[in-house]
């Protein structure tokens, strides 16, 4: 299967580090029942893979052992703001996401990032 990767992504060829916030965006792993999660985790997997953060970030769930910006395993620093403002706004050498990907798939993506990774 092959992967898609922003136009911005391919043009910076960076990733980056950190995220942000939306203050309206629902957290969808709250609410979901036990079976959904598991879905919903799913699902932020394949957006991991598919806008490329494997590249550049490390992640023991998603097999991804990116070198170049923080890893997400172990990181105290992050939060579901974060992640979120950082994809909305970009930082550093990490383009924006916005416009490449909908608030509810940022949302969805910090929920797995938050879900996912290892203390």
């Amino acid at each position: 299967m092959a992967l898609r990767f922003p136009r911005p992504f391919i043009l910076l060829g960076s990733c980056g580090a950190a995220f942000g916030l939306i203050a309206a965006t629902p957290q969808a792993q709250t609410d979901a029942a036990p079976g959904d999660q598991t879905a919903l985790r799913e699902k932020g997997r394949a957006l991991f893979q598919e806008m490329g953060c494997f590249q550049c970030h490390s992640l023991a769930d998603a097999d991804a052992n990116g070198a170049y910006a923080p890893a997400f395993d172990g990181n105290v620093h992050l939060s579901r703001t974060f992640i979120i403002a950082t994809l909305t706004d970009g930082r550093g050498d990490m383009p924006s996401f916005a416009g490449l990907m909908s608030e509810a798939d940022m949302a969805l993506l910090a929920d797995y990032l938050m879900a996912a990774r290892q203390p």
